[in-house]
């Protein structure tokens, strides 16, 4: 029974474990997207301190391109709008995450309790079982005797004398 338990415990721990590796995959990205998200919102500060008059620049690949200041606004917007969209469903997914986690603990230490009680059991009933042969264990003499034919260790080799 205790090794049942003991199987259940590891699935649960290798569980557990699992879900605190992506965890912490999860903050990692999140963490990414809030260094993203405070870089976009400094070029957009920096964006709305220009004039129509000023050239602002795109880079793409190795390459600087002229772009329009409206656009490059749009698509800074549209990118801090991206990013918060995906904070906020990192937050959500993290939330649910750490209710799991919560969930796996409390089964965690249930098996736990559960393991130890079979131990416990278990040592319960070998010391009972030691005890009971200790103070049942008759002597040689009030042993009842079983008639043998021949006993396991007489074979005709060992007493060529005696006819078996």
């Amino acid at each position: 029974m205790a090794e049942a338990i003991q199987k259940k415990l590891q699935s649960e721990l290798e569980k557990y474990q699992q879900l605190q590796k992506d965890v912490s995959k999860s903050m990692s990205a999140r963490q990414k997207l809030e260094a993203q998200l405070t870089e976009n919102n400094i070029v957009k500060e920096e964006l709305g301190l220009l004039d129509s008059q000023n050239t602002v620049y795109k880079l793409i690949g190795p390459v600087l391109v002229k772009q329009d200041l409206d656009e490059a606004k749009a698509t800074v917007s549209k990118r801090l709008e991206y990013i918060n969209g995906e904070i906020q469903r990192y937050e959500t997914l993290l939330k649910e995450m750490e209710r799991k986690s919560e969930q796996h603990r409390e089964v965690l230490s249930s098996l736990q309790q559960e393991y130890q009680r079979a131990q416990v059991r278990a040592i319960e009933y070998w010391v009972e079982s030691s005890q009971c042969l200790r103070h049942c264990h008759l002597s040689a003499n009030q042993m009842p005797l079983q008639r043998l034919k021949v006993p396991v260790w007489l074979d005709s080799s060992s007493f060529p004398h005696i006819r078996i």
